[in-house]
């Protein structure tokens, strides 16, 4: 069973680059809460598969890769893909992904073995 609380608490551990804050930790917002509570109601149900209609401003792609990386740590073995329409939307959501990784503390994360331009490997 996943729970709200537990990737709340994983959250309340990594730092973003806000556009109005700089580096700061993680605060979730009731719309990424929102987003997680139902990703939890449905993965509890045996759901797989997520399509979700968004605006913008709201937090879901940060707390999307939040998840991401809650996800492949809680379940080892996992590969995982990021899919984007053109390079540069490749590049700069890595750069997120990564920055989020780097920012947990040790005993959250394990550890990088490959981090290039063709993936990164934990």
């Amino acid at each position: 069973m996943i729970s709200l609380k537990g990737l709340e608490r994983f959250c309340a551990n990594l730092k973003i680059d806000s556009k109005d804050d700089g580096i700061t930790p993680l605060r979730l917002w009731g719309t990424q809460k929102y987003f997680l509570d139902e990703m939890c109601k449905g993965i509890n149900r045996g759901i797989r598969y997520f399509y979700v209609l968004k605006s913008r401003q709201q937090g879901i792609t940060t707390v999307g890769n939040a998840f991401d990386l809650y996800w492949l740590f809680t379940h080892p073995g996992l590969q995982g893909t990021w899919v984007s329409e053109k390079d540069e939307t490749r590049d700069y959501n890595r750069g997120i992904f990564t920055s989020m990784y780097q920012s947990l503390p040790k005993g959250l994360k394990p550890p990088l073995d490959v981090n290039n331009r063709m993936g990164l490997r934990f």
